[in-house]
């Protein structure tokens, strides 16, 4: 295994025939990168895997089963309005409170 990378199975060795990371290596070193290297790197390329692996389990769920495809569509199109009206009326729609009125008087 390489750059302190700690797993069972053979995901922490370079590919040999395409010359390319295995997906948890590669996590691994933007996450050593980023951070420094250590316990952290290793905690957050270990979250990568997790939310990947999240994923992953998601869409073949959503490939077997109508209700899932039909839920994953409609979660889309809902995010994807939601977008464009920020984008449209400039995030300025009614909020929950205003941090423009309020003061420390008001608290």
């Amino acid at each position: 295994h390489t750059g302190g990378y700690d797993s069972d199975d053979d995901a922490g060795e370079v590919l040999s025939e395409t010359g390319r990371y295995a997906p948890k290596q590669l996590a691994y070193d933007i996450a050593s990168k980023a951070l420094g290297g250590g316990e952290r790197a290793r905690r957050v390329s270990n979250l990568v895997g997790a939310v990947d692996s999240l994923a992953l389990e998601g869409l073949r769920a959503a490939g077997r089963h109508g209700v899932a495809r039909a839920g994953a569509v409609a979660y889309l199109c809902v995010l994807h309005i939601y977008m464009f009206a920020l984008l449209f009326f400039g995030g300025s729609g009614p909020r929950a409170t205003s941090t423009a009125t309020m003061t420390a008087e008001s608290l």
